[in-house]
């Protein structure tokens, strides 16, 4: 069914030690473009990083009631 499909653009699992490593790892694709986000704009946003735990498993759980 095409009501069970969801697409992200963003990584909901991202913590802080992940982000850095991506962040470590992904240096040279970080290249100023429309839709990249410099480092020093990834590195501000990291107060997001618990809300998005939050929504994650609260998607999780509903996809698993669902299913």
């Amino acid at each position: 069914r095409s009501s069970d499909i969801l697409g992200l653009q963003f990584h909901l699992e991202t913590t802080a030690t992940s982000l850095q490593q991506m962040l470590e790892n992904g240096k040279s694709e970080l290249i100023p473009e429309k839709y990249i986000q410099p480092e020093e704009e990834i590195r501000n946003h990291q107060r997001f990083i618990e809300k998005n735990k939050e929504i994650l498993f609260i998607l999780l759980d509903r996809l698993a009631a669902e299913g």
